[in-house]
Order: C-alpha cells, then sequence, then structure tokens
C-alpha cells in the first residue's frame, strides 16, 4: 500500500507569453507555510503526521480527545496514541494560521495475526481470516485428509488488551462448505494456558457478518476461537474475516 505523501506545484498561463521567457523566470520563495501537511492513522490508532521538512522548521499539533481534553506539543516523528479517537490539528510553526484537522473515532477492532490453527487446507490458510479481504477464506483441510470437528483458530492481537467480543463473517463466495453454527472462546496471557469460554453459542445461518459480545470484557492478548459444528453438519469449517474487539 501507499504511504502519504506532499507535493505542491504552481500554475502559470502561458497564452500570450513567450515559452523561453517563461522559463526564465524565479519561481515564488517557498514559505513554510505552503508546505502541505498530511495525517494518517494505521490500523492500531497510531497517528502520524507527514510533511517536507524545511530548514529545521518545527512542526506543531492539537490533540482534543473525546472528553475534550487539549494537548499541544512539537512534533517529533513519533507515533500518536489516538486509538480512543478524537480530533488532531498540525500546522507549521512559523505559520500557525494554515492548519490541518482530522477527527477519527475510536478504533474498535484489533490488529491480529493468527498464532496457530488446527487444520487448514493449502491455499486457503488461517491466515486469510486476517487480510482484509472478504474474497479469501480459510478452510480446513479436505484435499488428502477431511479432519473433524473441533477446529481451533489461535489469536495474536500482540499485546494484553481488553477484549470484548469478536466478529465472524462466513465465506462470501456462495459457497456453504464451513459455515460454522456452535462456537466457543477463550482467552489467554501467554497462548498456551486457556481460560474458560467466555462466550459460547451459536450463529445464524446467514452469510452475513456475526458479531458477538462478551458479557463480561477481559484482559488478555490471546483469543481461541472455536468452531464446534457446521450449518451443515458436515466436517468443515471455514469463514472469510475474524476479527477482535477491544475496549
Amino acid at each position: 500500500y501507499a504511504d502519504a505523501h506532499t507535493f505542491g506545484f504552481f500554475i502559470r498561463p502561458t497564452a500570450t507569453a513567450r515559452p523561453q521567457a517563461i522559463s526564465e523566470q524565479n519561481f515564488p520563495v517557498i514559505h513554510a507555510g505552503d508546505l502541505p501537511l498530511a495525517i494518517t492513522r494505521d490500523a492500531k490508532g497510531d497517528v502520524s503526521i507527514v510533511y517536507n521538512e524545511f530548514n529545521g522548521e518545527e512542526v506543531k499539533y492539537e490533540v482534543k480527545d473525546a472528553k475534550g481534553k487539549k494537548v499541544v506539543a512539537t512534533y517529533a516523528g513519533e507515533p500518536i496514541n489516538m486509538r480512543n479517537g478524537g480530533t488532531i490539528t498540525a500546522w507549521h510553526a512559523s505559520a500557525p494560521n494554515v492548519r490541518i484537522s482530522r477527527t477519527f473515532e475510536r478504533v474498535e477492532f484489533v490488529p491480529v495475526t493468527v498464532l496457530n490453527a488446527s487444520s487448514e487446507e493449502p491455499g486457503e490458510e488461517a491466515s486469510r481470516l486476517v487480510d482484509g479481504k472478504t474474497e479469501t477464506i480459510w478452510h480446513t483441510a479436505y484435499g488428502v485428509t477431511v479432519t473433524q470437528y473441533p477446529h481451533t483458530v489461535d489469536f495474536d492481537c500482540g499485546e494484553a488488551l481488553t477484549i470484548k467480543g469478536f466478529t465472524y463473517l462466513p465465506r462470501q463466495d456462495g459457497g456453504v462448505n464451513g459455515n460454522i453454527k456452535a462456537y466457543r472462546v477463550q482467552l489467554s496471557q501467554d497462548g498456551k494456558t486457556w481460560s474458560a469460554p467466555v462466550a459460547e453459542g451459536e450463529f445464524q445461518r446467514s452469510s452475513n457478518l456475526q458479531r458477538v459480545t462478551f458479557s463480561q470484557p477481559a484482559r488478555a492478548r490471546y483469543l481461541r476461537f472455536t468452531a464446534l459444528s457446521a450449518q451443515n453438519g458436515l466436517e468443515f469449517a471455514s469463514g472469510a474475516e475474524f476479527g477482535v474487539l477491544a475496549e
């Protein structure tokens, strides 16, 4: 994916001027306030300010969180945590009247990786559950052998968070094999010792996104999703996307 970039340009009329004369003209002197700024936020909620360096010019920013609290600081290139949402405004120190602002909603989904899966078919690995593509799927083995229920996938949130639920998107390609019916979810601090189930239930017989919220959010780094049965009664499990919800 492309990163954020800043650029600028000048436009000059040429209808009555000679090209040679235009080529001999000097462009206006550039000031810090003429240079654009860009504000980006990644999936974890970290905000970066992208700008062109200009004679050591400082860039200032102000963050106003959802509760109205304001913080003003000099941007030093380090990510600014705005997972909880809010408004950030940035400007060049010598041009405080030229500002750019962006407002972000609270980040609910946690970027996760797949730690382990009990079964997967080559080309339809469990990592496809978190690739952000609804057209790809995870599917349990069906080539040489067919593995039986239950099927588990363990997810790593990267750090300990207060996890409040998850989402499961069944396959979107029109197929029905593997659409999960019954499920169980457990949490862990180390990816080895797992808690008692924090959620158990059955999904609707639908290809729509399924969202499950825990009765009691819990702090953990790892989440184990266990598929217990399929909608069509066969031994396959599959899914297009899986998301972890955190406070």
